[in-house]
């Protein structure tokens, strides 16, 4: 239970509210904490299907033991299944209002469905039991969680229109970790947007410089360098941003732009050629994600996101959307197609080999599939087990042209 021993309540012998998960992990029967572990790898692997199913079977040998439901909330928000995460963590709160996160990921639930004062207070919650912790123990300030409690109130904060009070928390973030570069990043586009563009490319600077990786923060110093009459500058790194987010219609106007102010018409005028099919595209995700959003239930929005994403280049988020879709519809045979065809697209054969055997698992007959998965076999060097996937294509297709003629390739040289 390394997640959630990690993520749980305080433990202190003098204050038993306070210790009420701590007790309860110590009397939990073999059977519940082998479910519960259980579940915990299920969930880490994506497999939520069966990670819920084994988290509501570790709630039967241990009904009042926090952690199960603050698991179950885990899965449910990847799953999109906002209310049901909501009721979860209430359910925490209400087994032990002192547990670790829970009114974090409270707080997180407000945000997404746009209560952002509600978001304050809980947000505000989970910072006051972090202080009286920190105060009972004696120790340190925990960094990682008081800045990750101020980063997302700030941004609640600017989502009311609040800057004042979001810079505040921001700034209190940095004092606490000078190394969080999420933290001056949205300093920086706090700035950015209240038209201070001096300070704004201070903490735009320091937000890359802290974490290069990041291609957001290339976009945004690049934005901002052209906004300043800088364009030679932000040419660099709006051009990172292009080639890592080919999505962003922004970075391709931008860019464009800057090349032309520039002199370079041209290639300028091809970037801002692609803008509007890129903003459709966006506009198209946009209006999926809306619509997942509203009725996270339904598999084929889930799958239709899906496709919008793939098309986009955001493979990553597609894959998420698929697993929603999957779970919702745990048959679907042309879900589980798309999956390993992603999983493909990703250099995951692992991934693409378990798709195409669960496929297979559920319905032997499909030709093509054991064709796909000799391809896999082969493309990892499994070329006994990829020869013997062709054959059992043609068991159910004689004259399947692609398993006769990867066979044939296949065949030994006499």
């Amino acid at each position: 239970m390394s997640l959630l021993i990690h993520a749980g309540c305080r433990s202190e012998p003098d204050r038993v509210e306070l210790s009420r998960t701590v007790s309860l992990r110590q009397q939990v029967t073999p059977r519940a904490g082998l479910f519960l572990g259980e579940a915990e790898k299920a969930f880490n692997r994506g497999a939520f299907d069966d990670a819920l199913r084994l988290a509501d079977s570790a709630g039967v040998h241990a009904p009042k033991l926090a952690d199960i439901p603050y698991l179950q909330g885990l899965i449910l928000t990847e799953l999109g299944q906002i209310d049901q995460a909501q009721a979860a963590y209430q359910a925490v709160v209400s087994l032990d209002p002192y547990y670790r996160s829970a009114w974090f990921k409270l707080g997180n639930n407000a945000f997404r469905r746009l209560q952002y004062r509600e978001a304050v207070g809980l947000y505000q919650k989970e910072r006051e039991i972090a202080r009286e912790e920190e105060q009972g123990h004696r120790q340190d300030i925990d960094r990682l969680r008081h800045r990750t409690i101020l980063l997302q109130m700030g941004r609640a904060y600017t989502e009311l229109g609040a800057v004042d009070s979001a810079k505040l928390v921001y700034e209190e973030a940095v004092a606490i970790d000078p190394s969080y570069a999420e933290a001056y990043s949205d300093l920086g586009v706090l700035y950015r947007d209240d038209g201070n563009y001096e300070q704004a490319l201070v903490y735009s600077r320091r937000a890359l410089e802290l974490d290069p990786e990041q291609i957001d923060y290339h976009y945004f110093l690049g934005i901002l360098l052209f906004r300043t009459g800088q364009a030679e500058a932000a040419v660099a790194y709006l051009r990172t941003a292009v080639e890592q987010r080919p999505w962003y219609p922004g970075a391709h106007y931008n860019l464009g732009h800057a090349l032309m102010s520039l002199g370079d018409l041209d290639e300028g005028q091809r970037y801002l050629a692609g803008v509007d099919s890129i903003q459709a595209l966006e506009g198209n995700i946009e209006l999926a994600q809306f619509k997942v959003k509203i009725n996270p239930n339904v598999p084929r929005r889930w799958m239709e996101l899906a496709r919008l994403l793939r098309r986009a280049g955001r493979h990553d988020e597609a894959m998420d959307a698929y697993q929603v879709a999957l779970f919702l519809a745990p048959r679907g045979i042309t879900i589980q197609r798309n999956m390993a065809y992603l999983s493909l697209s990703l250099g995951d054969t692992t991934g693409a080999i378990e798709r195409y055997l669960a496929l297979l698992q559920q319905e032997p007959s499909l030709e093509d599939v054991w064709v796909n998965l000799g391809v896999v076999y082969a493309l990892v060097g499994r070329t006994m087990e990829a020869r013997q996937a062709w054959r059992n294509a043609l068991q159910y297709a004689p004259d399947h042209p692609r398993a006769k003629a990867y066979l044939a390739q296949s065949s030994p040289t006499p």
